[in-house]
């Protein structure tokens, strides 16, 4: 990736780079970290990756994962089915993370990683028939910017299956309360006051947000086909903790309080929207 960072790309790289070898909750063979964070996984990734793949993948679509990390994602997506995957990311320690991953699972060749930036695509026009955007938007300074060049290399008709984290969700509360700013990821920092700087790095929306946000990016060449919620009981730091405890009990009554959440409060802690790009008449 050519070009200079502006400081705050700058920080989001570096801590990525930082922590790339132990990022997300499952291992380099797929295996979650505990069987809580198993729960977790399958909540938020597997299970809804199990139904994009089915419902809104055909067979030998051209697929792409714009930051696509330690790889973790294109995994899932790889043992659902998926034929072959480009994983796009500006760091290239989470990139040697992610070709390493594919090796040990004999995916490899199914596998491309390049190493670029999402606002100077490396794609012509109308090239791909699916981007996936997960653990993303919540970085971006310009998400309209972004959004609008990576709109760019997707084919009419095409989908971009893009990860939200909500706003005012029980993940919202425990990362603002209890959670580490981006900058501190990877310390043995314990607490962190520092809420402002927060949300300046990892970012929540309500799905009025996303419209405009959506709306000023894509104009009216788009249409929201599906949207999948994520898990709704998942938190950070010490509520995390007592979720733990519950799931410790049997793992019934975390789900028990999954769908107590879900009807009660309704928000969960993320969705995947399923963006299908317009024709242009």
């Amino acid at each position: 990736m050519n070009g200079k960072l502006d400081n705050y790309s700058k920080v989001i790289k570096d801590t990525h780079e930082k922590i790339s070898k132990y990022y997300g909750i499952v291992d380099l063979s797929g295996r979650a970290n505990s069987d809580f964070e198993g729960w977790v996984f399958k909540k938020s990734v597997e299970k809804p990756v199990e139904y994009i793949v089915n419902k809104h993948i055909a067979k030998n679509s051209k697929i792409a994962e714009f930051g696509c990390g330690n790889g973790q994602i294109v995994q899932v997506y790889i043992k659902n089915g998926v034929s072959e995957m480009v994983g796009l990311d500006f760091s290239n320690a989470m990139l040697q993370t992610a070709s390493h991953r594919a090796d040990i699972n004999g995916y490899s060749s199914q596998f491309l990683p390049i190493n670029g930036d999402m606002n100077t695509l490396p794609f012509k026009d109308n090239h791909l028939d699916t981007v996936i955007i997960y653990g993303v938007l919540e970085h971006l300074e310009k998400p309209e910017k972004t959004l609008k060049e990576i709109f760019r290399v997707i084919k009419p008709n095409g989908k971009l299956i893009l990860g939200v984290p909500r706003r005012y969700s029980l993940a919202f509360f425990s990362y603002f309360f209890f959670g580490l700013s981006l900058p501190k990821w990877g310390s043995n920092v314990r607490s962190d006051l520092a809420f402002k700087n927060k949300l300046k790095f990892y970012k929540f929306y309500t799905l009025g947000d996303m419209n405009k946000i959506l709306n000023k990016a894509f104009g009216s060449n788009y249409k929201i086909v599906d949207n999948i919620p994520i898990c709704y009981s998942f938190m950070v730091g010490a509520p995390q903790k007592v979720l733990i405890k519950i799931f410790n009990k049997g793992k019934h009554y975390l789900d028990r309080c999954e769908l107590f959440i879900k009807k009660i409060y309704g928000i969960p802690a993320g969705n995947y929207l399923i963006i299908e790009k317009s024709i242009k008449s």
